[in-house]
């Protein structure tokens, strides 16, 4: 969904999709059995300024 999305509002955004690491058995999380488990932290940053508010790509602030 969030693919389509940036497709339509932005044809020439990048999407960059990389694999989970570690691996499944490199992950140091286990149980009393000495099953491995693994979690992931999704968060969305979401920028709400606009127009002026937002600095400048070259990091020097708006004109």
């Amino acid at each position: 969904k969030a693919v389509r999305r940036l497709a339509r509002q932005d044809p020439s955004g990048r999407l960059t999709v990389t694999e989970m690491l570690p691996t499944p058995e490199q992950a140091w999380l286990t149980d009393d059995e000495g099953n491995r488990y693994t979690s992931e932290l999704r968060f969305v940053a979401v920028d709400q300024r606009t127009g002026d508010d937002r600095p400048a790509r070259n990091g020097q602030g708006a004109a």
